[in-house]
């Protein structure tokens, strides 16, 4: 929606006649029964289609508050009766969409907007442009709009502003004056407006010379944008520069892009932070224009951003294991002449090493544990569900030796030995291959072992169902029958019966995690839905 004040003799569109035919709107209450479909037809500037605008503004507007908590300023300055708006064109104009909504939502007043000819030949937006008041800006549709009462915006700069401005926001106007023009013979005030930023959140490329060829000969904006940063914008209007008969068009160009644009400032304007260091680094490093450089690598930093989070973040996880690690070596070599406890040297370690990993759960998942008080107080098979990652489980143990203050073993493929540095932490942990009689020797010494009979083959080859992958796996029910204990998932407890069978016990076991998670857990799993759990305020009903 590029905006230029170009007044060419072209002919007077569609939109043109709503605005010419606005006097003769009848008012609401002399309507025909038919006269809402006829003047939907006739009209797009009818207020029949208040409720579409209202509808379009609200959804850019929470767009503008949520993207780039979008502010505006000086609406107060805009004259009841017509005017001629005038602002400075971005290299997307976003922030004039963002200032047309809130001033719809505000005042209830559609403000008609000067486009460039290229607009009206985008495929599809016909009815959006008529709508919204888009024209494209000839002298005898503008001054129709003014007689009518209405606000027109106009960017002088247009198209050319926004291709081959830059940081230092300079006026591209040219020799245009055409607004000016309209504005004395329409006898109306010009308001000058800025969007603070704009050029931060929407850029183009700094190679302007083979654009601005192309541009010249074809007039079409071929230069490609980048961005989309969520800066702020702030939208200042200024005060009007009231209609003047004495004063000239090259005057009042001159007086708006002069005091105008000052009326725009919400004060003296001071360095900035980035601005200093941009300063900084070209004198440090003699390389000119390094903002630019800097805004490259911003932009590439943001645009790989959503591969960070999926490929980075994890591996903060990875760095975690190996932080627990080096944390346990620095502890052994500390103890090992003297023992922190008398009963056990790693007590210590394990303490820390909860209070670093339940602090992680806590931060990145809002990590709840519910059903602690159906561990036995005595030895216990714990089976659970294997995700992709364990490390649900990781922020189990964690919470479990904050509160309980004890350990839980577990069962671990045989890969995870052969994990490079992660020999001690196994071993501090509590981590076993799982072989029947190192399962019933945990057990017979009163601990809890956790198991996970899906294994590897669950936590790769299970989906957003939850299905449970166990197949024919039964061992742990053995090594609960031949040790006499407690199975516990965090539900209800599954007694001890002599009476039972290994396949009973595990098809006891199986329906019971199945159970909790058909209780807890919505199927099909949902990431959106997950991450919009981490801001209840109230837990989930069981």
């Amino acid at each position: 929606m590029y905006k230029v004040a170009k007044f060419a003799n072209v002919e007077v569109r569609a939109v043109s006649r709503a605005v010419q035919g606005g006097q003769d709107r009848a008012a609401p209450g002399q309507q025909k029964p038919c006269r809402r479909n006829n003047e939907l037809k006739a009209d797009p500037l009818s207020d029949a289609w208040n409720r579409v605008r209202k509808t379009i503004a609200t959804f850019w507007d929470i767009y503008a508050r949520i993207w780039h908590g979008y502010e505006l300023h000086g609406v107060a300055n805009l004259p009841e009766g017509p005017g001629i708006l005038v602002y400075y064109h971005g290299a997307i104009p976003i922030d004039y969409l963002y200032f047309l909504s809130r001033l719809f939502l505000w005042k209830k007043r559609l403000c008609l907007s000067v486009a460039d000819h290229f607009v009206f030949r985008l495929p599809g937006l016909k009815l959006l442009l008529e709508v919204t008041g888009v024209i494209p800006g000839t002298r005898e549709e503008c001054l129709a709009a003014l007689r009518n009462g209405y606000l027109v915006s106009i960017s002088p700069g247009g198209v050319r502003e926004a291709l081959f401005s830059d940081q230092s926001y300079q006026l591209m106007w040219g020799n245009r004056k055409g607004f000016a023009q309209v504005a004395l013979e329409a006898k109306v005030p010009i308001i000058p407006m800025y969007t603070q930023n704009v050029r931060e959140g929407y850029r183009m490329f700094k190679e302007r010379r083979f654009f601005r060829q192309l541009y010249e000969s074809t007039r079409l904006p071929f230069t490609p944008p980048y961005g989309g940063l969520p800066v702020k914008f702030r939208t200042y209007i200024g005060k009007p520069i009231p209609y003047d008969p004495n004063i000239t068009t090259e005057e009042l160009v001159e007086k708006e892009m002069t005091g105008g644009n000052e009326s725009c400032t919400a004060g003296p304007t001071s360095m900035s932070y980035l601005t200093c260091l941009t300063y900084i680094l070209e004198e440090w490093t003699g390389v000119k224009d390094i903002g630019d450089y800097l805004s490259y690598a911003f932009y590439i930093l943001w645009l790989f951003f959503p591969l960070v989070v999926v490929f980075v973040l994890p591996g903060v996880i990875v760095i975690l294991f190996y932080v627990s690690i080096l944390w346990l070596h620095i502890y052994k070599r500390k103890n090992e002449i003297k023992e922190a406890y008398s009963h056990d040297v790693w007590i210590g370690a394990r303490e820390m090493l909860a209070t670093i990993w339940d602090g992680h759960g806590r931060i990145w998942h809002g990590y709840e544990l519910h059903g602690v008080e159906n561990i036995p107080e005595g030895p216990g098979l714990v089976v659970f569900y294997h995700g992709a990652t364990p490390l649900d489980f990781v922020y189990f143990t964690a919470r479990l030796h904050i509160i309980k203050k004890r350990c839980c073993s577990v069962v671990a493929d045989h890969f995870v030995f052969r994990l490079p540095g992660f020999r001690i932490l196994l071993e501090v942990l509590g981590v076993i291959h799982g072989p029947k009689e190192a399962c019933v020797g945990t057990l017979g010494k009163g601990h809890l072992l956790a198991i996970a009979p899906g294994g590897v083959r669950e936590a790769l080859f299970s989906d957003e169902m939850y299905t449970i992958l166990w197949s024919d796996r039964k061992g742990f029910a053995h090594v609960a029958i031949d040790a006499k204990v407690l199975r516990t998932f965090i539900g209800e407890p599954i007694p001890y019966d002599p009476n039972m069978t290994a396949e009973e016990l595990a098809a006891k076991t199986k329906a019971a995690v199945q159970a909790l998670i058909e209780k807890h857990q919505k199927i099909p799993g949902n990431i959106f839905r997950a991450l919009m759990e981490r801001f209840r305020t109230q837990k989930k009903e069981d």
